[in-house]
């Protein structure tokens, strides 16, 4: 089963991010440079409709320009901002959902693309045992991190909120680098997501096991 088809994008101002992003996420954007302080500037004042679009960059930094950026990524909606004396900027926004850059249009004043929605190819849905299955695997490993005595809350996920949901949510909390979370962003379908977010999972327990395993092994 697919994702409900958004409406067709167009023209839009693009924010290169060195992390990339998943549906469901809050994005917290703190902005100096002056080129993406004018993307802020249009976004919230209409010209951009308060959104824009993230990409990851493949090789280069944020500042400066001259990055290789991918061609997937995803729409973000300005919810809060504020502007300082200085000219920087903060945005607090909310990742939509998935987009093709389908042509970019140059970097004057800053990154624009014309872009369309990019939902799931159609295919099977995971059933809700694996989801649960999963959200058990997540939650294992969440908890294996926290040390003994901390009172820090592992994040809740609910097989409730459907499958989608809860794996876009499980994902945007699994800590897997930038390259892995782009792959599972860049999967074309739900059940290729979720095979590979539950194999990043189960890798991860396994090494965070061998680690415990080898420090009991050198103290004992």
């Amino acid at each position: 089963m697919s994702e409900a088809h958004p409406e067709p994008i167009g023209t839009v101002a693009v924010f290169p991010l060195e992390a990339p992003v998943v549906p469901g996420m809050i994005l917290p954007l703190r902005i100096f440079e002056p080129r993406y302080q004018e993307l802020a500037r249009q976004v919230v004042t209409g010209a951009g409709h308060g959104r824009f679009a993230t990409t990851l960059i493949e090789r280069g930094s944020e500042v400066g320009g001259g990055d290789q950026r991918s061609n997937i990524g995803c729409l973000v909606e300005v919810v809060d901002h504020h502007e300082f004396d200085d000219g920087n900027w903060t945005l607090i926004t909310t990742v939509k959902h998935r987009i093709k850059i389908k042509e970019w249009l140059g970097d004057d004043p800053f990154p624009r693309a014309i872009v369309e929605a990019w939902p799931d190819a159609d295919g099977p849905t995971p059933p809700d045992s694996d989801i649960a299955s999963l959200i058990s695997e997540f939650e294992a490993l969440t908890a294996a991190a926290q040390p003994t005595e901390s009172q820090v809350q592992v994040p809740t996920v609910d097989v409730r909120d459907g499958a989608t949901k809860a794996v876009w949510r499980i994902a945007s909390l699994t800590p897997v680098g930038p390259l892995d979370l782009q792959e599972i962003l860049s999967a074309e379908t739900l059940e290729q997501r979720f095979g590979l977010l539950h194999e990043m999972i189960v890798q991860h327990r396994h090494l965070r096991e061998m680690i415990v395993q080898q420090s009991d092994d050198s103290s004992g």
